[in-house]
């Protein structure tokens, strides 16, 4: 009953945020169209943007207790990866977000009575600036990477509890604002899936590989780079240590001199004392116990 839930819980999740995002981009040029206005770039794109990230955090606070309102299929890879989230509940998450984004898209589609364009990613001839594949693929990569990177350090945390859908949605509405652009808008395959198979305007089937692939390539992006600063932790805690150390025996040093007697002695300590700046905690320790007796 619980994987029901959550199926559930993300599947209509993402058909409702697939659904508000492509029809608000569609609503929005239609209308300033209609009344022969003139569609401003920008304000088409923040808008696009925004209802797309107020329609996550909309969901996020409706499901996030349920299934934690992921939405996304880059964003569960990313948690089973992380061993967050198990395989089997991946397998359904994905589906559920898959068949979900198809859904949105298809319910946009039958009301809007059209297919010709359902807001699709793509690059080259279905991209604003005319982006090239490699090009297409880095802003995707780097975009999936900054969303799941929010997402994995915010959501299930009980000091992030409340703003934790505010922060996710704002994240994927900033994300979409760059990428609309250059892209369309990726970084979610549920999306990129349901709006390449019902949209009949150029071929977007052709180039979703590569918004499914990139997600998956922003993913490992992340793990690397979150498997790094664990290492460079605790190296740090290495050095740091090693460094308590030799104050620690610097002071015990300064404080044996005041009874040593003699230009002899002072010399062996200062040697000890060298060595110690060289991590040799050994060679104060020797030094110590062959100190003549007072």
């Amino acid at each position: 009953m619980n994987t029901v839930k959550k199926f559930a819980a993300e599947f209509v999740g993402t058909a409702i945020m697939i659904f508000t995002g492509i029809a608000v981009a569609i609503s929005v040029n239609t209308m300033l169209s209609a009344n022969s206005v003139g569609v401003p770039m920008g304000f088409s794109v923040t808008v696009t943007a925004l209802a797309f990230g107020l329609g996550i955090t909309a969901m996020y606070y409706c499901f996030g207790h349920i299934s934690g309102a992921n939405l996304n299929p880059a964003v569960s890879f990313g948690l089973m990866l992380s061993g967050k989230l198990s395989p089997v509940d991946f397998a359904v998450y994905a589906v559920a977000q898959i068949g979900g984004g198809i859904a949105g898209a298809g319910l946009v589609a039958a009301i809007m009575g059209t297919r010709e364009t359902l807001f699709s990613s793509g690059y080259e001839n279905m991209s604003t600036f005319g982006l090239e594949m490699w090009q297409a693929v880095i802003v995707d990569v780097v975009m999936t990477f900054a969303l799941v990177t929010v997402y994995l350090n915010v959501s299930g945390k009980d000091d992030m509890k409340n703003p934790a859908g505010i922060i996710y949605g704002l994240t994927f509405a900033a994300v979409y604002m760059v990428e609309i652009p250059f892209t369309g808008g990726s970084s979610n395959p549920a999306k990129s899936m349901g709006a390449a198979i019902w949209q009949t305007n150029g071929d977007p089937l052709s180039q979703l590989w590569v918004f499914v692939a990139a997600p998956l390539l922003g993913i490992l992006l992340f793990l690397i780079i979150s498997r790094v600063r664990p290492m460079y932790a605790v190296m740090q805690g290495a050095v740091d240590k090693v460094n308590r150390i030799i104050q620690e025996n610097l002071t015990a040093i300064r404080v044996v001199k005041a009874y040593v007697r003699g230009d002899h002695e002072i010399e062996k300590f200062e040697s000890v004392n060298q060595n110690l700046k060289n991590n040799s905690e050994r060679a104060f320790r020797t030094a110590v116990l062959n100190m003549p007796a007072m």
